[in-house]
């Protein structure tokens, strides 16, 4: 599925409008469960795939959740992996692969950044005065 921009606007247009309809309204449906970007895209798969929709028109749902939720490349691919091994169909893991290749890179944590930030200088810091040889 290929998304020009006037259309990705269109559908961003419409899942916000979607959203703040949907905000404080009881739908029936818990998604609270949900807490991982695999989950919620698995949960799209299986609910189209339910409604007896086929695995190509699965995977544009996914896609188009997948631009429209900004999720980065590193989640795309641990789905991609988890739903394989669930046995989810490979149109819907190969769009996700597909679809990790175009997305943005994560952002990640402040304290991973900390740790690899002090890390480096411990690497780089001269050896202190204390440290008794190696004999």
């Amino acid at each position: 599925m290929a998304l020009d921009p006037d259309e990705l606007r269109r559908y961003r247009a419409q899942f916000d409008a979607w959203c703040e309809q949907m905000a404080g309204t009881e739908t029936g449906v818990d998604l609270s469960a949900i807490t991982s970007a695999a989950e919620m895209i698995a949960y799209t798969s299986s609910s189209m795939r339910a409604e007896g929709y086929d695995d190509e028109t699965a995977a544009d749902a996914v896609e188009l959740l997948c631009v429209l939720a900004d999720i980065d490349r590193v989640k795309l691919r641990e789905a991609a992996r988890i739903l394989r091994a669930l046995g989810y169909s490979e149109a819907i893991v190969d769009r996700l692969k597909a679809r990790a290749r175009a997305a943005r890179k994560p952002t990640y944590h402040p304290s991973w950044q900390e740790r690899m930030t002090s890390k480096a200088n411990r690497m780089t810091s001269p050896v202190s005065q204390s440290a008794t040889p190696l004999n």
